[in-house]
């Protein structure tokens, strides 16, 4: 008990060091999380044979990844029976808002791009862009080519001919740290004379004024990534099992409370941190998985990813992390069992993915824009300020005179209207005025939309619905099919009159006949290019009636055209179906 005690002190010292409260009800930083506890009110207590119900929390993603985690979970349970332990990665940070943890995704693309746009320059070098490689060329421009140690200059030849090696500043037999942040490239002949040390073991003593042109020169380092690589240099001493336990130990807000939470089942938990899961996917050989192009890296823009993370993560154990440390320098590590390679693919490829349906009806009723009514059917004015038009508005502005004013303007910066250019901040820094001399701040443009309505008995209060929430199909009469478009605005005024949010009655054609519904993310067979396959319903068009579907391992951006499948009430053949948290498919009872 003492020694727990002291352990836990320690672990909570350096915080409340720092000034942290103790403990807090909201997710503020506090010392209790970042040491890796939960305060008392947030732990459950050891139940049966399935997760219950999970606490109470405040932050609203650390919720709903409890409740994720309860749904797959008890799904394994109920088809496999309790497991004997469960290995967890949860690396992403919570603290940040929507926009910041949109920020760090798009930073991973970037850092995926740059890696493609160094494989293109080995190429063209005439090498064959292995991950080694990549990882040199990356590192070589991150350090103005030279060498991290003598500074001297370090030419693409040298770089790629073999008088250069990749050192890791902290050494990997001790820190297990594969992360280009403890990489460096450097001279043969210097890293043999650095040898397994650290750069502070190596010079600080025998050689200080090497070291401070060192220290130095990582003070130069793009200044993104310096704060996280300049400590490195200056790390005293490394030792292998004090960084295991730092490893398998994720101290971030939510992995602590879904490690928690998953205790309730009296298993053994462990939450590990996804550098050694990169690292044992990359010697394993499983980052080739789901990609064809002969890059040793990740295919993000497939959700089945996550699987061969989820592989790596459950064989992820100290004896492995001691094996991998022993290995070092070995082109590959040895794989768990024999036919672990073609027993991965043949699961991976198996796999149909499962998606967070979106029924609720929450979210944005109506976009902010007001609309005033005009003498044409389908065209209804606007506001906007000259500061924010695009090239494309131009041609939509209501007054002919204040048209030609703004044209006019545009032409002096080279822009003509209707084209797709950003127009830059200066060109509004002269006033426009009219001929009268009354100056122009706002126009009025023209938007011709079906969709636009009333939310309140007088027409002069017009808006464009939100986002839609379900789409309903149906056969008319005459065999022709027809979309219908729920927006969130007409779901929730549905909910205020007691009605059904999907209504299976044509609004105007009683005799029509209802084929299916879909919300966000419900699943679909769909036969798409002669072949059927399984697919996510994405969104409409109300108007048009096109509706447009992905495929069910796609992970792009929304806005990505990848495994996007276009269809037309009349022309789509379709199944609707239910994929459950093990991937099952079942037929759905619409």
């Amino acid at each position: 008990m003492r020694a727990w005690a002291g352990d836990s002190i320690e672990r909570l010292l350096p915080f409340i060091e720092r000034g942290l409260p103790l403990m807090t009800r909201d997710s503020t930083p506090c010392a209790v999380r970042l040491a890796g506890f939960l305060p008392p009110w947030e732990r459950l207590q050891k139940t049966g044979q399935f997760l219950p119900e999970p606490p109470e929390l405040t932050n609203p993603i650390v919720r709903q990844a409890l409740y994720e985690v309860r749904k797959l979970l008890n799904a394994i349970i109920r088809e496999y029976g309790k497991p004997e332990a469960i290995h967890i990665e949860l690396a992403r940070d919570v603290k940040g808002s929507a926009t910041k943890r949109a920020e760090m995704t798009d930073e991973m693309r970037a850092r995926e791009a740059r890696r493609a746009n160094a494989a293109e320059r080995i190429k063209e070098h005439g090498d064959k862009p292995t991950h080694n490689k990549i990882d040199r060329y990356l590192l070589w421009e991150e350090q103005d080519k030279v060498c991290m140690y003598s500074g001297r200059s370090i030419s693409l030849a040298q770089l790629l001919g073999g008088e250069v090696d990749l050192d890791h500043v902290l050494p990997y037999s001790k820190s297990l740290d594969d992360s280009l942040m403890n990489k460096v490239v450097c001279f043969r002949s210097e890293n043999a004379l650095k040898g397994q040390r650290t750069v502070y073991e190596w010079l600080a003593e025998t050689n200080p004024e090497k070291y401070q042109h060192i220290l130095q020169r990582a003070a130069k380092l793009p200044i993104q990534i310096r704060n996280r690589k300049r400590p490195k240099f200056a790390e005293k001493t490394c030792e292998l099992n004090q960084f295991i336990n730092r490893q398998l130990t994720d101290t971030a807000y939510i992995t602590s409370a879904v490690v928690d939470y998953v205790k309730c089942l009296g298993v053994d938990v462990l939450g590990a941190k996804g550098l050694l899961t990169h690292e044992l996917r990359h010697q394993w050989g499983l980052n080739d998985i789901l990609r064809n192009d002969g890059l040793d890296l990740k295919n993000r823009d497939d959700h089945r990813h996550h699987a061969v993370d989820a592989i790596v993560i459950a064989l992820t154990d100290r004896s492995r992390l001691q094996q991998l440390a022993k290995h070092r320098g070995n082109t590959e590590l040895p794989h768990p069992w024999k036919s672990f390679r073609q027993d991965i693919e043949a699961a991976v490829n198996s796999i149909n993915v499962s998606h967070r349906v979106r029924r609720k009806v929450a979210g944005a009723l109506h976009e902010e824009t007001i609309y005033g009514p005009t003498a044409t059917p389908g065209e209804f004015a606007y506001r906007k300020p000259l500061t924010a038009l695009t090239a494309a508005m131009i041609e939509d502005i209501r007054d002919p005179v204040i048209r030609q004013l703004v044209a006019d303007r545009l032409k002096r910066f080279g822009i003509n209207p209707g084209e797709k250019k950003k127009i830059p901040g200066e060109t509004w820094k002269e006033p426009l005025a009219m001929p009268s001399g009354v100056l122009v701040k706002k126009v009025r443009l023209i938007r011709r939309d079906q969709t636009i309505r009333s939310i309140t008995d007088k027409r002069a209060a017009l808006v464009k619905p939100g986002s839609t929430h379900h789409i309903v199909l149906f056969e008319m009469p005459n065999s022709q099919r027809v979309l219908v478009a729920v927006s969130m605005l007409e779901a929730i005024q549905r909910i205020k009159e007691g009605q059904a949010v999907v209504q299976r009655v044509h609004p105007s054609n009683s005799a029509a006949k209802f084929l299916l519904s879909l919300s966000k993310n419900e699943m679909v067979l769909l036969e798409h290019q002669g072949r059927e396959g399984l697919y996510r319903f994405d969104t409409a068009a109300a108007t048009s009636g096109q509706m447009w579907f992905r495929f069910h391992t796609a992970a792009g951006k929304s806005a990505e055209k990848l495994g996007v499948a276009s269809k037309m009430p009349n022309t789509i053949k379709v199944r609707k179906v239910t994929v459950d948290p093990l991937g099952r498919i079942r037929w759905a009872n619409d």
